[in-house]
């Protein structure tokens, strides 16, 4: 990750989306006295609108080719210090767990099960049934985080994780969602990567009852890349709703 984050990408790309927006709503305004809504004062409002979308479409434009000009350029200096050879392919596993006594077994069952898992944890964030029992019958070592709500159980398994053994981590859900056969996956891109994040946008590779919407399929994949405007030249962000993530320990 760079040192520096101007953001001058993400405010440009949405200066740039402000003008799209006050350009089609200018339009639409009038558009309407063609179904006999019209006044002049709508009228000119409309076409005020038109005019002034064109100055935050040209300030992003603009700024946006700046930043990618600055990227270019940062982005040869990392690619030297990118390929970090990971010799040790195990990986500590924390899953979140919440309620989840059905389903944490197999869970915990298919993340010991292989062959790159040194370990797996469980944090139960107070759950109310046996998920925690179950999950310490299964083999996983169990913390309980008190602190009701998904961020502070996530933020106490990057605490756990950070005094595992090994040099890469991975956070995932308990409740069996994710499988650990992706684990080679993660890994793959691990010597170039300080942190690599699963995704669920590739068509091909999605069940055919998955619960993404063609919604939420593209919402996701454009909130993703507005963010990945914020550090451009750093990130590659394809799905932002994802909870199968690995680190690199040390990061």
């Amino acid at each position: 990750m760079r040192s520096s984050k101007t953001n001058l990408a993400l405010w440009a790309v949405l200066l740039v989306c402000v003008g799209i927006a006050f350009y089609l709503l200018g339009i639409t305004i009038n558009i309407l006295k063609y179904f006999g809504i019209y006044s002049n004062t709508l009228s000119q409002f409309g076409f005020s609108l038109v005019r002034f979308s064109g100055l935050p479409i040209f300030i992003g434009l603009i700024a946006l080719v700046v930043e990618i000009y600055t990227s270019v350029r940062r982005v040869k200096r990392l690619r030297r210090t990118y390929n970090r050879l990971t010799t040790n392919r195990k990986v500590t596993v924390a899953l979140t767990a919440y309620n989840d006594e059905d389903a944490i077994k197999f869970a915990v069952q298919d993340f010991i099960a292989s062959d790159f898992v040194e370990e797996v944890i469980v944090v139960d964030n107070n759950s109310r049934d046996k998920t925690a029992k179950v999950a310490r019958e299964m083999g996983a070592n169990v913390f309980v985080e008190y602190m009701p709500g998904y961020g502070a159980c996530v933020f106490r398994c990057l605490k756990e994780l950070s005094k595992a053994k090994t040099d890469l981590v991975v956070i995932c859900e308990g409740d069996y969602t994710f499988r650990a056969g992706d684990l080679e996956k993660f890994i793959a891109y691990a010597s170039n990567s300080d942190c690599v994040m699963g995704s669920r946008i590739s068509e091909q590779l999605q069940n055919g009852n998955t619960q993404l919407s063609i919604f939420m399929h593209f919402g996701n994949y454009f909130v993703g890349k507005l963010l990945e405007s914020k550090y451009l030249g750093s990130v590659n962000i394809s799905d932002v709703g994802c909870t199968y993530k690995m680190f690199r320990r040390d990061s």
